[in-house]
Protein backbone atom coordinates (compact mmCIF):
# COMPACT_ATOMS: atom_id res chain seq x y z
CA UNK A 1 0.00 0.00 0.00
CA UNK A 2 0.88 3.62 -1.14
CA UNK A 3 -0.25 6.66 0.34
CA UNK A 4 0.88 9.79 -2.19
CA UNK A 5 0.12 13.27 -0.44
CA UNK A 6 1.02 16.08 -2.54
CA UNK A 7 -0.19 18.93 -4.20
CA UNK A 8 -3.50 19.26 -1.97
CA UNK A 9 -4.43 15.62 -2.72
CA UNK A 10 -3.86 12.07 -1.17
CA UNK A 11 -3.75 9.40 -3.06
CA UNK A 12 -4.43 5.65 -1.78
CA UNK A 13 -2.15 2.64 -4.86
CA UNK A 14 -1.65 -0.53 -4.11
CA UNK A 15 0.72 -2.38 -6.86
CA UNK A 16 0.63 0.84 -9.54
CA UNK A 17 -3.24 0.95 -8.87
CA UNK A 18 -4.93 4.43 -7.57
CA UNK A 19 -7.39 3.03 -4.98
CA UNK A 20 -8.77 6.26 -3.65
CA UNK A 21 -8.00 9.77 -3.77
CA UNK A 22 -8.93 12.96 -1.76
CA UNK A 23 -8.45 16.20 -1.34
CA UNK A 24 -7.02 18.07 2.06
CA UNK A 25 -6.01 21.17 3.64
CA UNK A 26 -3.34 21.56 5.97
CA UNK A 27 -3.23 22.70 9.29
CA UNK A 28 -1.59 26.39 10.04
CA UNK A 29 1.22 24.73 11.23
CA UNK A 30 2.03 22.96 8.03
CA UNK A 31 1.95 19.60 9.56
CA UNK A 32 -1.29 17.98 10.61
CA UNK A 33 -3.82 17.55 8.12
CA UNK A 34 -7.05 20.03 8.96
CA UNK A 35 -10.11 18.65 6.90
CA UNK A 36 -9.94 15.83 3.67
CA UNK A 37 -12.63 16.10 1.46
CA UNK A 38 -13.77 14.78 -2.20
CA UNK A 39 -13.48 11.12 -1.77
CA UNK A 40 -12.95 9.53 -4.93
CA UNK A 41 -13.39 5.74 -4.73
CA UNK A 42 -12.02 4.02 -7.85
CA UNK A 43 -13.52 1.04 -9.67
CA UNK A 44 -10.52 -1.65 -9.19
CA UNK A 45 -9.56 -5.58 -10.29
CA UNK A 46 -8.65 -5.87 -6.46
CA UNK A 47 -11.70 -7.83 -4.56
CA UNK A 48 -11.96 -8.44 -0.76
CA UNK A 49 -12.79 -12.03 0.65
CA UNK A 50 -14.82 -10.42 3.06
CA UNK A 51 -18.40 -10.00 2.54
CA UNK A 52 -20.60 -6.81 2.78
CA UNK A 53 -22.76 -6.27 5.72
CA UNK A 54 -24.39 -3.41 4.41
CA UNK A 55 -24.10 -1.20 1.07
CA UNK A 56 -22.88 1.97 1.58
CA UNK A 57 -22.86 4.84 -1.39
CA UNK A 58 -20.23 7.19 -1.66
CA UNK A 59 -21.41 9.95 0.66
CA UNK A 60 -21.83 7.72 3.70
CA UNK A 61 -18.59 5.57 4.14
CA UNK A 62 -16.05 7.04 7.18
CA UNK A 63 -12.81 8.83 5.61
CA UNK A 64 -11.30 8.94 8.93
CA UNK A 65 -12.45 10.29 12.57
CA UNK A 66 -10.28 13.03 14.25
CA UNK A 67 -8.16 11.92 17.45
CA UNK A 68 -8.92 13.86 20.75
CA UNK A 69 -5.88 16.47 21.34
CA UNK A 70 -3.52 14.87 23.72
CA UNK A 71 -3.27 16.17 27.33
CA UNK A 72 -0.14 16.72 28.55
CA UNK A 73 1.34 14.40 31.20
CA UNK A 74 0.95 15.09 34.67
CA UNK A 75 4.28 14.93 36.60
CA UNK A 76 3.27 12.57 39.97
CA UNK A 77 6.55 11.93 41.16
CA UNK A 78 7.19 14.79 44.04
CA UNK A 79 10.63 13.54 45.18
CA UNK A 80 13.66 12.79 42.79
CA UNK A 81 14.61 9.78 42.81
CA UNK A 82 17.72 8.63 44.37
CA UNK A 83 20.26 5.86 42.71
CA UNK A 84 21.25 3.33 45.66
CA UNK A 85 24.48 2.72 46.21
CA UNK A 86 25.93 -0.51 45.01
CA UNK A 87 27.43 -3.24 47.28
CA UNK A 88 31.10 -3.21 48.26
CA UNK A 89 31.61 -6.96 48.03
CA UNK A 90 32.14 -7.31 44.27
CA UNK A 91 34.02 -11.08 44.82
CA UNK A 92 30.38 -12.45 44.34
CA UNK A 93 29.99 -10.95 40.77
CA UNK A 94 31.80 -12.86 37.82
Amino acid sequence: MSVWVCDGAIRLEYEAVMLSMYSFEWESDGKHIREVTNPKMLDTHFRSSQLSLFELGPQEWLLCLRAPEYAPRRHTRTEPSVQLPLSADLSAVG
